[in-house]
């Protein structure tokens, strides 16, 4: 690899460029035990598809389909349009969460913390400079002033890190007094949100040598199970090779032309029947497009529907179904 690239480049892999993303299920692509990917992550290189996106924790160890834990994370995880300013984001929504818009995450979550490791190419030149920015923003069912709930770090594939940054909150997000700093209160006596409000986090990091490419940046969620309550919208992942000027750390204002999305429709109308390895839908529109992928993000089937005795072959195995804003999971055992 060359040691130096003079001019400033964006090498944000395509997959996390929310703004270019389908409004729907957002999907991830593996989820393991332990708080990382392991050093010299294999997949990341021989499976990277315009990006690759791990999830951690301790009890991730089955995979991403037979993981409960892990699955409440992918279900709740969905592109929903916010229009404005705003525009696309990443919405992560607990199951009882208030938030208006995305699809709420399905079943139970009984863990703590967990990671999201989202890696670059592999032709990044070590000894370069590469900018991680991340714009985002936390709504918890109810403000929480004292615990935070996100931060972010860089590694190395090798594993070398440099610290975290501040761990975020809701309370990060609330309406706050210009003049003195301090929390508003409605006419209930509680705080509320500023809906314009958006954190910004920059970081430069660099890998010494090639064997630290690819590089990746990690998200660190909560160590108390907070998800089931929250929503957390990340607008923006950004890497940039050779950055200019100093990185920041500051909040934003954007307006949003609305926080009421509907949420994305699940199984209210699509339906299927499965016979050995043919599986029929039902409900699905005449001449609208339907993706089939795995639960590693492949997409292994794609056809036009014609409305009726719709039938694709699948193998055993556990896959995501999308047709314009429904998407179905199916089993086929």
């Amino acid at each position: 690899m060359t040691a130096n690239v003079m001019a400033q480049t964006d090498i944000t892999p395509a997959r996390y460029v929310f703004a270019n993303q389908e409004v729907g299920t957002y999907l991830y692509d593996e989820a393991m035990a332990g708080a990382n990917p392991p050093t010299a992550f294999t997949n990341a290189v021989e499976k990277f598809n315009d990006g690759y996106i791990v999830l951690n924790n301790g009890q991730f160890g089955a995979g991403l389909a037979e993981a409960p834990n892990a699955m409440y994370i992918q279900s709740g995880s969905s592109i929903v349009d916010l229009g404005g300013e705003v525009g696309k984001v990443l919405c992560i929504k607990g199951s009882n969460s208030t938030f208006s818009a995305g699809k709420a995450a399905e079943g139970t979550f009984n863990i703590g913390w967990w990671n999201m490791s989202l890696f670059t190419k592999d032709d990044v030149p070590e000894e370069t400079p590469v900018r991680f920015r991340v714009v985002f923003r936390i709504i918890e069912n109810t403000p929480d002033l004292s615990n935070g709930q996100l931060s972010a770090q860089p590694y190395t594939y090798a594993g070398d890190f440099a610290d975290a940054t501040e761990v975020y909150g809701s309370g990060h997000f609330i309406a706050r007094w210009e003049d003195d700093n301090s929390p508003k209160e409605d006419e209930n006596g509680n705080l509320y949100y500023d809906d314009e409000l958006w954190q910004v986090t920059e970081f430069d990091y660099q890998a010494g040598t090639e064997a630290g490419i690819p590089l990746r940046l990690t998200l660190h969620f909560a160590s108390q199970a907070k998800l089931p309550n929250s929503a957390i919208l990340i607008k923006e992942i950004k890497m940039t090779l050779n950055p200019t000027g100093d990185a920041k750390t500051e909040q934003i204002r954007l307006k949003s032309t609305t926080v009421a999305n509907e949420d994305i429709k699940v199984n209210d109308k699509i339906s299927y029947t499965i016979l050995d390895n043919q599986i029929e839908f039902q409900g699905l529109t005449p001449g609208e497009k339907v993706y089939i992928y795995t639960t590693d993000g492949k997409q292994v089937k794609l056809f036009v529907s014609n409305g009726s005795n719709d039938r694709v072959s699948l193998t055993s195995g556990f896959y995501f179904v999308r047709s314009g804003a429904s998407t179905l999971k199916v089993l086929i055992k």
